[in-house]
């Protein structure tokens, strides 16, 4: 199963020559070592392709699924345990959120300067709280994200307790995930599941996992991020009706389905072999 080609994307921003090298030596290996490959979508399947050649018929692609929401936190719950956490972090009450790796094809960097540009402005009210490990090191123009600490607008959690996700997700006004490229995008149907409004990007296999359920822009487009988070902050309707769109999305990814359809290709390899 290959997940993405990540690495080897973005190897001229963020690789050094010999991990080029070694991230190049490795994949081609995975490729032409292997039966058959499982991509995770379809835009991986497409890089496969296009960077390395693979064949087309040796891929099938497979999408994840989201966990489903078993017994949700009624109402009360959730504003006891949003007490608890906001006593905790020290959280306003209204917040936009990032969840995922500080990692620079994240975009993250992109986000802090745009909020706080629309903080300075006056265009938005709400804090951003970002929930997600740094790397160990940054290429050159990115020290920004490895001094990232909290300030009064901006709180930064590299690791919370599992279950205070969930009321982070159902307390945000929105997610905003401005990743430049994703394999597939496991955070992006974790917050539609719990009924969180999602705003993102149009690159890669983005588009492919949430379809119309969110709002989205150009990755590189700061204006129209700005603007869609504007708008996420202003208008109730368009929340809710992001809102109940994701929900209906999820129900198209699920885990039974991807082990069932992962089985096959397994039995279907392996017979014959």
């Amino acid at each position: 199963t290959i997940h993405d080609i990540i690495h080897w994307i973005f190897r001229k921003q963020f690789l050094s020559p010999l991990q080029i090298l070694y991230a190049g030596f490795m994949i081609r290996k995975a490729i032409t070592s292997a039966d058959h490959i499982i991509a995770i979508s379809h835009y991986t399947k497409k890089d496969l392709i296009e960077h390395f050649q693979a064949p087309e018929a040796k891929i099938t692609v497979i999408h994840q699924g989201v966990q489903e929401v078993s017994q949700p936190l009624s109402p009360p719950q959730l504003k006891s345990a949003f007490e608890r956490i906001r006593a905790k972090y020290r959280l306003p009450d209204n917040f936009f959120l990032y969840v995922g790796l500080i990692k620079p094809h994240k975009n993250v960097l992109m986000l802090l300067r745009l909020f706080r540009k629309l903080k300075e402005q006056g265009k938005v009210k709400a804090s951003l709280v970002l929930i997600g490990r740094k790397d160990k090191s940054y290429p050159s123009g990115y020290e920004e994200l490895a001094m990232l600490t909290s300030t009064n607008d901006i709180h930064y959690l590299p690791l919370i307790d599992h279950e205070e996700l969930e009321v982070f997700y159902h307390q945000a006004l929105a997610l905003i995930h401005p990743s430049l490229y994703e394999g597939f995008g496991l955070t992006l149907l974790e917050a539609m599941s719990f009924g969180t409004p999602v705003l993102t990007t149009n690159s890669s296999s983005i588009p492919e996992v949430v379809g119309d359920a969110a709002l989205r822009v150009d990755a590189t487009d700061e204006i129209s991020m700005g603007d869609a988070m504007i708008r996420l902050e202003q208008d109730t309707g368009l929340r809710e009706s992001l809102r109940q769109k994701g929900l209906e999305r999820v129900k198209l990814f699920s885990w039974n389905e991807t082990a069932r359809k992962t089985v096959d290709v397994y039995k279907k390899v392996l017979g014959a072999a």
